[in-house]
Parts: structure tokens; sequence; C-alpha cells
């Protein structure tokens, strides 16, 4: 069988240690779902993935996963998931939470969701996710009581990147976040499209225990006075890409975050800038 030419792209990362659970579905072109029920019928297949470290992206294709699904990829017990994708369909939300309890989540870094506030009250309290590295929830309508219940989370300790798009976590979630003890080791932090402003902006960069190297704060209302305290924090002395997309930021604002000699990459598109 000849490779198609989408295949012929995979190969390269393949060599890098990239998904081959991807790879096999690219090549067949099949659907992951699909892929699953195939999978439990093929027993010397289900030996080889099981020891493959993998990431399933089901982000949309779980807007339709029922009980039944679940189940079986509670079944499939890979031993190596390394990341995961899901969508939590409100109306339906069972399948999502048994595969976040189960075995399956046991080991994995990275996670994926949109998903309710209920949802993610209910993550923080889970035991099951202590070797997350990566947590992204977006688009999600989380409030201030869901973003802290996370940041506050000592299961999630060894979180690196954070990324809370697109939901509506406010000052009061900016200073719990700036305040924990568990968010010590987060290099990346993503909060774009939220309501933080120029004192919730105070607050992260105030922390004692944030060492960010990467900030994205596009779409959050903050002015030149915000820029300041970016400026001004010792604790930011070390970041290196900052995005402020989108925001009120003046030419004395852009003057203030000239004075960060670490950064090598900077957005500032959609402010009040005038000077070229």
């Amino acid at each position: 069988m000849k490779p198609t030419k989408s295949y012929a792209k995979v190969i390269h990362p393949l060599q890098e240690q990239f998904d081959m659970m991807y790879l096999i579905f690219e090549f067949i072109g099949i659907s992951p779902i699909v892929a699953v029920d195939l999978s439990l019928v093929c027993k010397d297949w289900m030996q080889v993935i099981r020891k493959l470290p993998i990431s399933l992206n089901l982000f949309y294709a779980s807007r339709n996963l029922n009980l039944e699904m679940s189940e079986k990829l509670d079944e499939l017990l890979f031993e190596r998931l390394d990341g995961l994708s899901l969508y939590e369909n409100c109306r339906a939300p069972e399948p999502i939470s048994k595969i976040l309890n189960s075995s399956l989540v046991s080991n994995m870094k990275k996670l994926k969701l949109a998903c309710s506030q209920k949802l993610a009250i209910q993550l923080s309290e889970r035991n099951n996710l202590r070797n997350l590295t990566e947590l992204r929830i977006v688009d999600s309508n989380i409030s201030n009581d869901g973003g802290i219940a996370l940041v506050q989370c000592e299961n999630l300790q060894n979180l690196k990147f954070l990324q809370l798009d697109d939901n509506e976590l406010g000052v009061k979630f900016a200073k719990s976040l700036s305040e924990s003890p568990y968010m010590t080791n987060l290099e990346s932090l993503s909060l774009d499209i939220n309501f933080l402003r120029d004192e919730g902006l105070k607050y992260l960069s105030n922390s004692s225990t944030l060492k960010l190297t990467y900030l994205s704060l596009a779409r959050n209302d903050i002015s030149h006075k915000g820029a300041s305290y970016i400026s001004s924090s010792f604790n930011l002395s070390q970041l290196k890409h900052l995005n402020l997309n989108g925001n009120h930021i003046s030419d004395e604002g852009i003057y203030e975050i000239s004075q960060l000699e670490t950064l090598t990459s900077l957005h500032l598109s959609g402010n009040q800038i005038t000077t070229t």
C-alpha cells in the first residue's frame, strides 16, 4: 500500500517519538472512536499500543460520547497515556466524568477540557491527576470559584503549563493564584479573554511563588498601569514571552514594557498605541 501524502508528513515526527497512535489513525483514515472499537478486537495491536506514549484527541468526537464508548476507553487501560482532549456535553456529562475517574488517566501528563464549572471543581478533588504537567480548560465559563479550586489543589502541584482562556475569571482568582503554594512549578500561564484587569495583574506581578517565563493576558481590560506592574515585578524578571493583545495599553505602557530586557517575543496588537 502506497502511503498517502498526509501519512508521509507524519513520518518525521514519529522519528522524534511523537504520537504513534495518531500515525496509525492518520494512515488508516478512521476516527479515534472507530479506532477504539477496532483496537478492542485486535489483541496483538492492543499489546503493542498499551506500551506506547499516546495522546488521544477526542475534543470534538467526545461531544457525542456515550457511556458505552467511555467504558470501552476505560477497558483499554493504556499504560502510557500521555495526553487527552475532551469536550463535556453538559446534557450528558456522565461519560466524561467516568473517563476522568478511571485508571486511564493516572499517568497522564496533558489534559485539555471544555467543561462545566461543576466538573472543574470535581477535577480539583481527584487524586488521580497528580502527574499532570499541562492543563487546558478553555471556553468553559468557569468563574472565580472554579478557577480557585484548581489553583489551590495540592493534586495539581506539578503543573508547568496552565491555560484557562475564555472563561469568567477575575481579580479574586488572580489573588488566589498569586498566593497558591501549589503553583510554584508553573512556568507558562495563559488567561486570555477573562476579567483580570490592572488589579488582577498587580497580584500576579507581586506574587512570591510564581516564576513565569510565558504569560498571555490578551483581552483582559489591562491599561498602561498594568504594564507598569509587569515591568517593575521582580518575580516576572525572567519573562521571555508576553502577550497583551486586545487590551487598553497606551504609548506610556509601551515604555514600561520596554524595560523588560529578557523578552524574546511580545504581542501588543489591538491596543491604543500611536508611536511608530
